[in-house]
């Protein structure tokens, strides 16, 4: 495949949020909502990850920084919020002289998947496409873009929901705004987009018709999970996210030997371990950097926070814990309290 730079938007502030904490800074079993998607940009192996930010910049550069200590992440300013088409726009300096394909992702969709986008490249390679995005259907297609296609099934514009027509709101095949593009071609088409619609700002999604104004066709790539590849823009869409980020975790953890005598009521966050033949009882916390070790058994109610308990220890019902080491075997009482 051609090499691959990956650009991440994380400059906005989220403002359906109602929060003075910016949106992607917002955390997810204990990251924050940004390291979600630079973590699946980082599994593709790029020549190059570079996050555009914005709203509260030091601290989005700081979280991402902080989750990946040892990457090679750029940073980009978007100084004005001028739209999602000027925000890539600003890293163009820093692509200067990539010669391969640019994916475009977003700092507010934690949900996506390596393996979704490693299809989307399969695909896009195979056809020898320049210009592919990702779309997907919607049973109620409120606030997205709608994709437009003509009488051949072919993607002809994406019209966001404030310039649609009421025709066009009906449609239910919405544009995911997940973008892969042929580096030269990018910068050619953004150079076509203006800012003639309602918000005045500079739309992404206008790089569709600008591609088909120099030759290109552009494909869209229809994704069958629309939760994955859906952005985070509430305080209930952020509960969403964290439920089903959740969820993987403790699926990947009984995977991996541990048993849950209610999987449900478990909550880690996202660098726990927990090793085989563990029994976690229910309604059990562990957060941070908490280690826990085989046959152990950690009791009912728990809260666990950075603490590493060794093989075959036993945790009684309701302790809590922070910062402490349990040796190998160890028993410790119910209702233990030990800050460390």
């Amino acid at each position: 495949m051609r090499p691959l730079a990956v650009v991440i938007l994380a400059a906005g502030k989220g403002t359906r949020m109602k929060s003075d904490r910016a949106k992607v800074l917002h955390e997810i079993c204990g990251r924050p909502m940004i390291a979600y998607p630079v973590d699946t940009a980082l599994q593709l192996r790029p020549k190059k990850v570079v996050v555009v930010i914005g709203h509260q910049a030091d601290q989005a550069r700081a979280a991402v920084t902080s989750s990946f200590p040892k990457r090679p992440i750029e940073f980009v300013l978007q100084e004005s919020q001028d739209g999602t088409g000027h925000a890539v726009l600003q890293t163009k300096k820093a692509l200067r002289g990539f010669d391969g394909d640019v994916l475009i992702l977003y700092g507010d969709v934690p949900l996506l998947r390596a393996h979704t986008l490693r299809e989307f490249r399969r695909i896009h390679h195979r056809n020898g496409d320049r210009i592919s995005l990702i779309s997907t259907e919607m049973h109620d297609p409120t606030g997205y873009g709608r994709c437009i296609f003509d009488e051949c099934d072919e993607l002809i514009e994406v019209v966001e929901e404030k310039d649609a027509t009421p025709a066009q709101k009906r449609i239910t095949e919405i544009n995911a705004g997940i973008y892969l593009v042929d580096a030269k071609l990018l910068w050619r088409a953004l150079s076509r987009i203006g800012k003639s619609n309602a918000q005045k700002e500079m739309y992404l999604t206008d790089i569709v018709v600008a591609a088909r104004g120099l030759g290109e066709s552009v494909v869209a790539c229809r994704a069958p999970d629309a939760f994955e590849v859906l952005g985070v823009n509430s305080r209930v869409e952020l509960a969403q996210a964290s439920e089903n980020i959740r969820w993987r975790l403790v699926v990947s953890m009984m995977q991996n030997g541990a048993t849950f005598v209610d999987p449900t009521t478990f909550y880690p966050d996202h660098d726990v371990q927990i090793g085989r033949d563990t029994i976690i009882e229910p309604n059990v916390m562990m957060l941070g950097q908490t280690r826990v070790g085989e046959r152990c058994r950690i009791g009912q109610g728990c809260r666990l926070e950075n603490t590493v308990i060794e093989d075959e220890a036993q945790i009684g019902p309701y302790c809590m814990l922070t910062g402490v080491a349990v040796k190998k075997g160890m028993i410790v009482e119910r209702f233990t309290r030990r800050l460390e």
